[in-house]
């Protein structure tokens, strides 16, 4: 996932890195092709860019699609306190039938929002705490996201809801 503020410059190649049983990463970046991409720097929202990547051989991979977030809230400065808070939430299990468990270990109020593919809020989760369970079972199936908020850091964690 990539997390793009608005109307930043974006790089559709920035961090992504390519694995190959035979070719080294420097021999298979070359070959990297952007095939589709919706990505709109000038409005907030989920978005996605699919890559296919040909070897030395001539062989094309499978697609591989990325998640591209743009929002006012995301920073593509990573400080230490957006590590920690991304490190210190964790969801599960994913994918889910309706309810979900959150850990929380950070001191701070963190505060959370479901947002849906399109970047919408589908609901307002309020303050969260270690140990929290949610009941998402009235939210239609498919991926979603939580949005977590402590003072100015926000992180995202990716949830599927069967």
């Amino acid at each position: 996932d990539i997390y793009n503020p608005l109307y930043r410059e974006f790089n559709p190649m920035a961090l992504l890195a390519v694995k190959d049983n035979y070719n080294t990463s420097a021999d298979l970046e070359p070959n990297i092709e952007v095939v589709a991409s919706n990505v709109n720097i000038h409005e907030a929202g989920v978005y996605s860019i699919s890559y296919i990547v040909t070897d030395l051989s001539g062989n094309v991979s499978l697609r591989y699609v990325r998640n591209v977030f743009i929002g006012a809230d995301y920073s593509p400065n990573v400080g230490i306190n957006d590590i920690d808070l991304a490190k210190s939430i964790n969801v599960y299990p994913v994918p889910s039938l309706g309810t979900v468990n959150i850990e929380v270990e950070v001191k701070e109020t963190v505060s959370a929002k479901l947002i849906n593919m399109l970047g919408s809020e589908v609901m307002d989760l309020g303050n969260v705490t270690n140990g929290q369970t949610v009941d998402l079972s009235n939210q239609s199936s498919g991926v979603y996201f939580i949005q977590f908020t402590s003072g100015s850091v926000t992180t995202m964690k990716k949830i599927i809801l069967n």
